[in-house]
């Protein structure tokens, strides 16, 4: 009975899973990201969970699979990709003060809370934004 249950849970997850990483990498967007992460999030427990299952009931067949050296070669291959890519990314860290704004604003945004832009000074030379016209020190349109 729990096998014939596995395959639709890991079918409707997997769906779930590649579909909103798919739209997350397709459209570029860190707010889009943002509003697709909680769907990626909780189809990414049910896999887990799933594919957990399946393991434990299908362990002897796995097994068998991986006496043949394709398989294992195959397994070591993707495995070995598996660590590399982990390894990318530890070694691309982000600098620990834009890390916190980012975590903050991310919790805000997923708890439907508001969220303001940091209010940071235009650097120098730059051009001032919207709604922030430069004073000047003379006063002008006074003729004698």
């Amino acid at each position: 009975m729990i096998r014939r249950l596995t395959t639709p849970v890991l079918l409707v997850a997997f769906l779930g899973m590649a579909s909103s990483g798919l739209m997350m990498l397709i459209v570029d967007q860190p707010s889009f990201t943002l509003r697709m992460h909680p769907v990626h999030k909780v189809f990414s427990i049910v896999l887990v969970a799933g594919v957990g299952l399946h393991l434990f009931t299908q362990a002897a067949t796995l097994r068998r699979h991986l006496k043949d050296p394709a398989a294992r070669s195959v397994a070591g291959l993707v495995l070995t990709l598996l660590v590399i890519c982990y390894a990318l990314a530890w070694m691309n860290p982000v600098a620990s003060e834009q890390a916190q704004q980012i975590d903050e604003m991310a919790r805000r945004i997923e708890a439907g809370e508001a969220w303001e832009a940091p209010k940071t000074a235009p650097s120098i030379g730059q051009a001032p934004g919207p709604g922030l016209e430069q004073k000047s020190c003379e006063v002008q349109g006074r003729g004698r």
